[in-house]
């Protein structure tokens, strides 16, 4: 009994001596939240980075770093896990290995490794319909670490790359010409043209305002396919003399009947719209039947 009662003794003491401290967690010397405990404090962290990181937790790293510091509880407050769980991951910046996606030089988009990045670009391919493709611009994948709210995963970067963005101007400066503007703006020509329609671009004067982003894309896929389409091949009709009949009289000898043709087209389409389209051949499929009519004179 007297064991029992000292055992329950010491219980109590550490349980008064825990309650007395806290344990702050801080990024970059700034106090985010006060956990009840280290353990606490340290599944705080752990679990943040299995939450922003969830496919190699082990090579995240916080930036700023995290400090975990034992304080005098006194009147601070301390929050629920739950709660500070939240709200240290609101605050937290986690880096992580990723693969930067650069268009002419530029990185447009961050996935979380480069067979992501490769398998986003055939996502981004395939979603222009089928026939051979290929992308306009010239195109790289960059190992780099980034944060990690910015690490897409494949099927979300591939949606950015194919929704357009919204429409940006930019005001022309004086010694610019359309040309330059274009190549600073990661634009070609065509684009910078079919942006401002009606626009005279060899014509730019300082303080115009121009569209540099209207439905524009960050990546321009080229396709090329074959189409076939199925027309009627219209019949002839052929008359005949038929003494028995009255003069202007006529009567169908045998009825004609349609054909039809298949022609085959080569199109060529930018971002799934419709540049160009050239005949390869037509194909008759089913030859028409003529009609043959007797006509009384």
């Amino acid at each position: 009994m007297f064991v029992v009662i000292i055992v329950l003794l010491v219980m109590l003491l550490l349980l008064q001596e825990r309650a007395r401290w806290a344990h702050e967690v801080s990024l970059g010397g700034r106090p985010i939240v006060l956990a009840a405990t280290g353990d606490d404090a340290e599944r705080i962290v752990e679990q943040v980075e299995r939450e922003l990181v969830p496919d190699i937790p082990e090579e995240a790293s916080y930036n700023p770093e995290f400090k975990i510091t034992r304080l005098p509880r006194g009147d601070r407050i301390v929050l629920p896990f739950d709660e500070a769980l939240r709200q240290f991951k609101r605050a937290a910046r986690i880096y992580a290995p990723a693969a930067a996606l650069m268009v002419n030089g530029k990185m447009v988009v961050t996935l979380r490794s480069v067979k992501d990045a490769a398998e986003c670009m055939r996502r981004v391919q395939r979603a222009y319909g089928p026939g051979r493709t290929r992308v306009k611009e010239r195109w790289e994948v960059l190992e780099t670490r980034a944060e990690s709210r910015k690490r897409l995963a494949v099927e979300r970067a591939k949606e950015f790359l194919v929704t357009p963005r919204e429409v940006q101007t930019y005001r022309v400066r004086p010694g610019e010409t359309a040309w330059t503007i274009a190549r600073s703006q990661g634009l070609s020509m065509r684009g910078l043209e079919r942006a401002n329609p009606g626009l005279d671009m060899a014509a730019l004067r300082p303080g115009t305002i121009i569209r540099i982003g209207a439905g524009s894309l960050p990546i321009t896929v080229m396709t090329v396919r074959k189409e076939t389409r199925v027309e009627m091949v219209p019949y002839e009709t052929q008359t005949v003399t038929d003494p028995d009949l009255r003069p202007g009289a006529r009567r169908i000898i045998r009825p004609g009947q349609a054909g039809e043709r298949q022609v085959i087209e080569e199109v060529t389409l930018e971002n799934g719209k419709e540049l160009e389209r050239r005949l390869i051949k037509i194909q008759i499929s089913r030859p028409p039947v003529a009609e043959r009519l007797a006509v009384g004179r």
